[in-house]
């Protein structure tokens, strides 16, 4: 009896050791970030596009980051993540015509694969002869995409032209 009590004393000393000094076990990541794979399965729609350089894509005189504020082109981008772990997602744009007028372009159905893991969500897709993967961090309800080093449109002053900018896309989940 008395050699039961010794091991659940040192078993209770022993978890106290660990929660005290730091467990050394892996963490789940789910766990740490909140999200699991069914919590982020679903249809996503952009709701931010924002350039670390402000631009005056509509000409109204007020320069923003928020380049949704500045064009339609980016309406109703989706991204949608399926159970089988594929992905669908739309690629909107703005382009300088001919005639240094600004035009939306829309680029083929992008398809691949995800996987979650540590907060990260990495989306893998062909492009060319290679593959490509996009790394999303995910909070809550919401997934962003940064680019450091993108090209953008700009209207700094009155002909459009393409800029160097960082980027960062927000997409909500529907």
């Amino acid at each position: 009896m008395k050699r039961i009590n010794i091991l659940a004393t040192l078993a209770l000393m022993s978890a106290f050791l660990l929660a005290s000094c730091g467990d050394t076990e892996p963490v789940d990541p789910a766990v740490v970030t909140g999200n699991t794979n069914d919590e982020i399965i679903g249809r996503y729609r952009l709701t931010a596009f924002n350039t670390d350089v402000q631009t005056d894509l509509n000409n109204d005189g007020n320069k923003s980051t928020n380049q949704m504020s500045e064009t339609a082109c980016y309406n109703n981008m989706f991204l949608t993540l399926n159970e089988d772990n594929t992905f669908t997602a739309d690629s909107k744009g703005v382009g300088i015509s001919a005639t240094d007028a600004l035009q939306c372009s829309t680029a083929p159905i992008k398809s691949g694969t995800w996987v979650y893991t540590g907060g990260q969500l990495l989306l893998t897709y062909a492009e060319g002869a290679g593959s490509i993967t996009d790394s999303y961090t995910v909070s809550g309800d919401q997934i962003s995409l940064r680019d450091d080093q993108a090209i953008i449109v700009g209207v700094p002053i009155d002909t459009p032209e393409f800029l160097s900018s960082g980027i960062t896309k927000i997409y909500t989940k529907q």
